[in-house]
């Protein structure tokens, strides 16, 4: 009887150790990678378990030990996802709100339109700052370029926080130092977190026209980085809703949002693994390869098409988007498809140091958006264009 009831004990303990430790995992998902604290009980339990047998005592005992190695897996690899929260030293205060960014059911979100000026300021949680600027938004939704020159010379501009102008003011967004240096108009159909995806959807959806753009562009430009990859594969947290796009038959096609993506509750519940992550993203990283070259392939064809118009892709290949073996990859996909790429550390090895960048923040500052601006001028200018 003693040995039952020390046996239901047992059983009790272990079952409601486990019942505690998987509500901890949950409430911990996003700042605790959860599979290492199942691993870790696991590892304890089977040990416990091990003393209580006698001829599997070995076999269990050893079993043990992988989960043991899976859950310092799982610690090691814990920053190497995208589902932890990385601890941050500084905060953003300003227009990034419900009453800047509205839902768009294209692009995921835009900044709500109509003429204003709004605050953005970056700073250290001590208060001190890293920058503090005005944004100016035309009438729509569009960071605001100079009202100078032709309409039938308009540059349309797309990108992230780099082409929209992070950090800088009105004057040293990229598409606002192009445009004084050319005397063209410029859009700036750029956003903060925006891929290639967000470009390939407007251009689609004729997005300039139905705003209610008059001209058509006669030159597009896009700002590529490495870090686009991601945010067109839909591992953007805050682009849930964003275009997603497939390859089929080597084309991108539009497949819904990213919100329309369902997985199984086993697909959710192992996505929080690091171990999971780790080895699906190696799986699928060619096909993410493939999924952005095909976007911005078909991104120039719409442009040549529609408006008849070059298509100029500048790759900002510095710091976290240096040279690699994916970079050169893209790249000579791009080449082959006969688009314009400009490498930028080729042409101005200089933006590599540190004071063309906004300190503590690493957002380009006016001095390495000029030196950029210049190359397209340059480049526009060469009779290069094809």
């Amino acid at each position: 009887m003693s040995n039952i009831f020390h046996s239901r004990m047992f059983t009790v303990l272990i079952a409601g150790s486990g019942v505690v430790l998987a509500a901890t995992a949950y409430g911990l998902r996003e700042s605790f990678p959860p599979f290492c604290i199942g691993f870790s009980y696991l590892f304890a339990a089977l040990i416990f378990w091990s003393f209580r047998l006698r001829g599997v005592r070995i076999y269990v005992h050893n079993a043990a030990f992988v989960f043991l190695a899976l859950a310092i897996a799982e610690f090691w690899l814990r920053n190497d996802g995208r589902t932890l929260t990385v601890p941050s030293d500084t905060y953003r205060e300003g227009p990034y709100s419900a009453d800047y960014i509205q839902h768009d059911k294209e692009l995921g979100y835009s900044v709500k339109p109509g003429r204003r000026t709004v605050g953005a300021a970056k700073k250290f949680n001590d208060g001190r700052i890293i920058y503090s600027v005005s944004y100016t938004i035309d009438e729509f939704g569009h960071r605001a370029t100079p009202n100078t020159g032709s309409t039938e010379g308009s540059v349309f501009f797309f990108g992230c926080s780099f082409t929209f102008g992070e950090g800088v003011s009105d004057s040293d967004s990229l598409p606002y130092l192009y445009s004084v240096l050319s005397g063209r108009r410029t859009r700036n159909f750029a956003l903060h977190g925006y891929g290639p995806h967000q470009m390939l959807r407007a251009l689609e959806t004729d997005r300039p026209k139905l705003l209610g753009i008059p001209e058509s562009p006669s030159l597009v430009v896009y700002l590529a980085l490495m870090f686009h990859l991601d945010r067109a594969a839909g591992r953007n947290e805050s682009d849930r809703f964003g275009p997603r796009y497939e390859v089929k038959n080597g084309q991108a096609e539009y497949a819904g949002s990213f919100a329309g993506k369902r997985t199984n509750w086993f697909g959710r519940v192992l996505a929080h693994s690091r171990i999971v992550a780790r080895l699906a993203l190696r799986a699928q990283h060619q096909r993410d390869l493939e999924r952005f070259s095909a976007i911005i392939r078909k991104s120039r064809d719409l442009v040549t098409d529609k408006y008849i118009a070059p298509f100029l892709v500048l790759w900002w290949d510095y710091g976290d988007n240096r040279e690699s073996e994916d970079a050169d990859w893209l790249i000579q996909s791009l080449n082959q498809a006969r688009i314009n790429v400009i490498r930028l550390s080729k042409v101005i090895p200089r933006l590599e140091a540190s004071d063309y960048y906004i300190p503590f923040d690493g957002h380009p500052n006016g001095n390495a958006l000029k030196e950029v601006a210049r190359v397209i001028y340059d480049w526009s200018n060469t009779g290069e264009r094809k």
